[in-house]
């Protein structure tokens, strides 16, 4: 996707003011602090492959953790 001339604008404007923040607002707006990052209570987990370790991180743990597989694009010859 991409933006709009208009769009392109906003961003670069809002990039300028951000910009004009002192440098621990602009960390502090930067962070997302979370409380939990995995669910349940066990801090230690172990697995006995590869393949195990990647289908629990795939069904527990948010994408945006960065913990998914990575999709590999069709390829066509």
């Amino acid at each position: 996707m991409t933006m709009t001339d208009a769009e392109d604008q906003a961003f670069r404007k809002l990039c300028r003011e951000y910009m004009d923040l002192p440098i621990n607002e602009r960390m502090r707006r930067g962070f997302r602090l979370e409380s939990r990052r995995v669910p349940g209570d066990r801090t230690n987990r172990a697995f006995d492959t590869m393949e195990g370790y990647r289908q629990w991180c795939e069904k527990n743990l948010h994408a945006h953790l960065g913990f998914q597989r990575v999709k590999q694009p069709n390829s066509q010859k």
